[in-house]
């Protein structure tokens, strides 16, 4: 993995590493509505910043596979129970006592659908939440 760079001043701040893997070579072209790829970014990654805990990592891993990408954000915060994890992605949603709007999951969740993806909430690997998203290539005619 590369550190990443500054990809927000709160991450700075909070003295957090954001790091990225991701091939450099592969294709990473998809159709997509307009900043829809870029917003539903911003949130994860904001969402990770927000939730680790000072000097925390936040890991994002892009992917391709024959038919796809797949988008993993890692992060070093508190996860969320599997038992709330449905309900975070509806509007105004949140996981405990955490500030914010509750739209954050939510906007993803209709993203990754209007793309025709999957979204996934899980434990991460070094404590955490892991955030996964998949998305279909369109289909050459």
């Amino acid at each position: 993995m590369r550190p990443w760079p500054s990809f927000s001043p709160l991450a700075a701040e909070r003295e957090q590493q954001l790091l990225l893997n991701a091939d450099e070579q592969a294709d990473w072209s998809m159709l997509e509505e307009p900043g829809a790829i870029e917003t539903l970014v911003q949130n994860l990654v904001g969402n990770a910043i927000q939730h680790s805990p000072r000097q925390g990592t936040i890991s994002v891993t892009l992917s391709t596979t024959p038919h796809g990408f797949q988008l993993l954000v890692d992060d070093q915060g508190p996860g969320i129970p599997s038992n709330e994890r449905k309900k975070v992605v509806e509007r105004f949603q949140r996981a405990g006592s955490s500030a914010g709007s509750g739209l954050g999951l939510s906007i993803v969740e209709r993203l990754v659908a209007r793309h025709g993806g999957t979204l996934q909430l899980d434990d991460a690997p070094s404590r955490g939440l892991r955030v996964r998203i998949y998305l279909q290539r369109p289909k050459e005619d």
